[in-house]
């Protein structure tokens, strides 16, 4: 993720891309929780050209991401 476009971005901002994504995918004929089951969240190539801080929170979004994803579609059973 560039430098601007983590200054623009926010986790909600990211979750719904994420999500349109998905659809996308499952618009074209893949089944939507094969998707679910077998995707992973995370960060990008550049991280390593980041601030430290700015990775930092590269790194905070993506694991936010991942609970947050986890928690909704597999519930109660998803862990950390």
């Amino acid at each position: 993720m560039a430098k601007e476009t983590l200054d623009s971005e926010n986790e909600d901002g990211l979750l719904k891309r994420l999500e349109e994504g998905l659809e996308l995918l499952a618009g074209r004929g893949i089944d939507k929780q094969k998707l679910r089951e077998r995707s992973f969240v995370t960060p990008c190539c550049t991280t390593a050209t980041l601030s430290p801080e700015q990775a930092e929170k590269v790194f905070q979004y993506t694991h936010n991401l991942s609970h947050r994803l986890r928690q909704r579609y597999f519930g109660a059973t998803a862990s950390l």
